[in-house]
């Protein structure tokens, strides 16, 4: 075997390089190296080469779609052996970690999509395949290469849209954009019996192709024809029962969500992930659990699935560390006289929105509280106007929590009028 091969190398945005690069080798006891037979160009490669995937990692060999034969494997190998015909499995997963026991094996905590975009891909003559027990498939004696091709990631592309889409028996199906992603969305499709599969493009001859093939039973070019209009045509004004948009176009990957906490963590509400070369992987998230909500920040993080697992550990140690304490008086507290009001007293209290306390678990049972009250208070008196406070301590004397106390009603300043009526009142009675 050579030393060297030839690879296709993503040096940087529009900058692609034909390279010399040293045959791989066996990495980790999981690893196999497979002879590359046939290889295709996903679009994904076209979207690392404009830039469209800022998570892509410069210097690597592009490309994930391949069928070869293996030339070597590590200890670890149960399934793959040096001989076999195999064809790749777009995603990279370990098969055992919370994810991929849940068939979410995209967010492999291991992997992930790995070739052609974090580590060097298949557009070579060899390429280095981690965890290949899960990462190729066997090509059975009867099929080709050619046969299989597809398998690696674009027929699977395509059957992931339609089930997504949730097809019932029945149903019209919108397919947006005629290419290999939404050809093999509209094969799937086929597979859930929908009443009519509706392909859009803007080009006539790639629905035409679709027509032919039966992957479509309507084409609608979005350049000649309003689709909306179209489709509510077809369907009685009822529109259609499910899209799946397979267009591609600039967007496409700031549009999806790329949010492993929301579906996975217990009391998730919302988070902001982002990436950049210089700021690295970033995420906010924030969660909510009995009533207490936590923000967690997590910036220049190594790796996407890094940020993840590190805002899960900050969210854990704010629920198990931290809790809302809601603080009720030990005692009412007592009338505050007020001087010149209409009223001789103004009643105090606490508002239930500022009675709650942010402790430690460990703390809430030895808490105590003290009470600092005006002794007297002079009109006008305001409804929550503050009156004194209500101070929560540790054990240590430490203030924990300082809750203002608040008027009840508010107090009107006594007029000459009233002063008035009030001493004559009072002289009647006393006469």
């Amino acid at each position: 075997m050579a030393e060297t091969m030839k690879g296709y190398v993503f040096k940087d945005v529009n900058d692609l390089r034909l390279e010399d690069r040293p045959i791989p080798t066996i990495q980790d006891p999981r690893d196999a190296i497979v002879r590359v037979a046939l290889s295709s160009i996903c679009a994904s490669d076209f979207h690392i080469k404009v830039g469209a995937v800022p998570s892509a990692n410069k210097d690597i060999i592009l490309g994930h779609e391949f069928a070869g034969e293996v030339v070597a494997v590590g200890d670890a190998c149960k399934k793959i052996k040096v001989g076999d015909r195999v064809v790749a499995n777009v995603e990279t997963f370990c098969g055992e970690c919370f994810f991929c026991e849940r068939g979410y094996v995209n967010n492999c905590v291991e992997g992930g999509w790995y070739l052609g975009h974090k580590i060097d891909g298949c557009q070579t003559e060899y390429v280095r395949v981690p965890i290949a027990d899960n990462g190729l498939e066997l090509i059975p004696d009867n099929l080709t290469y050619k046969d299989v091709l597809a398998v690696s990631c674009v027929l699977p592309s395509g059957y992931f849209g339609a089930e997504l889409a949730e097809i019932k028996e029945g149903d019209t199906v919108v397919v947006l954009g005629c290419g290999p992603c939404g050809y093999t969305s509209m094969m799937s499709a086929r597979l859930f019996k929908p009443a009519r599969i509706i392909a859009v493009d803007r080009h006539d001859e790639r629905g035409q192709f679709a027509l032919d093939h039966g992957w479509a039973d309507v084409f609608i070019n979005s350049k000649k024809e309003d689709v909306e209009a179209r489709v509510k045509e077809l369907t009685e004004g009822r529109g259609a029962d499910a899209v799946i948009e397979a267009a591609g176009k600039d967007g496409t990957f700031q549009l999806a969500n790329t949010n492993k906490l929301i579906r996975f963590y217990d009391g998730a509400t919302g988070l902001k992930t982002g990436s950049t070369d210089s700021a690295k992987y970033c995420l906010s998230a924030t969660a909510e659990r009995e009533g207490m909500e936590l923000i967690a920040v997590v910036l220049k993080s190594p790796t996407g699935q890094q940020r993840f697992e590190d805002a899960k550990a900050l969210l854990n140690y704010g629920f198990s560390t931290y809790a809302l304490l809601h603080t009720v008086p030990e005692e009412l507290f007592p009338a505050i006289p007020v001087v010149l009001g209409e009223t001789e007293t103004v009643q105090p209290c606490i508002d239930p929105q500022e009675a709650v306390a942010l402790v430690q678990k460990s703390q809430a049972g030895g808490l105590s509280q003290s009470v600092t009250l005006a002794e007297q208070v002079e009109a006008p008196v305001s409804t929550g106007q503050e009156l004194g406070t209500l101070t929560l301590t540790d054990a240590a004397g430490e203030t924990v929590q300082s809750i203002p106390i608040r008027a009840a009603q508010s107090v009107e300043r006594l007029t000459f009028g009233t002063m008035l009526r009030r001493m004559l009142s009072a002289a009647f009675f006393a006469g």
